[in-house]
């Protein structure tokens, strides 16, 4: 699943289900989710962050959660 910070996401975690939580590294950060650095949630262990400092849009951010998908 790919989802940005919502009750979804939220769910997903929730339930052990594999999850791109994906978010352009511009915004503030999602504190709750994530040290700074860390790859995978603090909560949910299956929730992958999808973030950083070069994936400063959409576009960018998208499109590297493409590529992990893709392997």
């Amino acid at each position: 699943m790919v989802t940005t910070s919502s009750v979804t996401a939220h769910l997903a975690g929730a339930i052990g289900k594999r999850t791109l939580l994906v978010f352009p590294g511009g915004l503030a950060p999602f504190h709750y989710w994530t040290q700074a650095g860390a790859r995978h949630s603090l909560w949910y262990p299956s929730v992958e962050i999808v973030s950083g400092p070069s994936l400063d849009t959409w576009a960018r951010v998208l499109a590297r959660a493409d590529e992990i998908l893709r392997g």
